[in-house]
């Protein structure tokens, strides 16, 4: 019987485990998905900005407001990267395996630095403006 414990435990460790890779999976899949978003509204700020095309007229209330939510992502997103730290020492404290957390740590810096890439461009169209 005790064996079967065993067994028991060992198989709700192992959907533990899937459930934690589907969730990395998840986790990545989005944070790409953010990061070619945000590329993607960088590079069409960029070609706006040169004078090749004209953004057209925006309030700067608009942009303030644009702002305002670029600054709470950027908060957001450097407290989910504290929270994922935390989550790799307290995983290693346990024993647990660490490497699917520590792949997704790495893709969040660089969502971080294009998020402030977009609020960058928020700032030159309040300057420019």
């Amino acid at each position: 019987m005790g064996h079967r414990r065993g067994g028991c435990g060992a198989e709700k460790l192992a959907k533990l485990s899937d459930d934690a890779v589907a969730r990395a999976a998840d986790l990545i899949s989005r944070n790409r998905d953010l990061l070619v978003g945000s590329r993607n509204v960088v590079a069409q700020s960029q070609f706006y900005l040169k004078g090749t095309n004209r953004l057209p007229a925006r309030h700067s209330e608009q942009e303030r407001t644009h702002l305002n939510l670029a600054d709470t992502h950027i908060k957001d997103a450097r407290e989910r990267i504290q929270r994922q730290r935390h989550l790799i020492g307290h995983l290693a404290k346990r024993g647990q395996p660490t490497d699917t957390a520590e792949l997704i740590l790495q893709t969040m810096p660089r969502t971080l630095q294009a998020m402030e890439g977009h609020r960058d461009i928020i700032l030159a169209r309040l300057n420019a403006g």
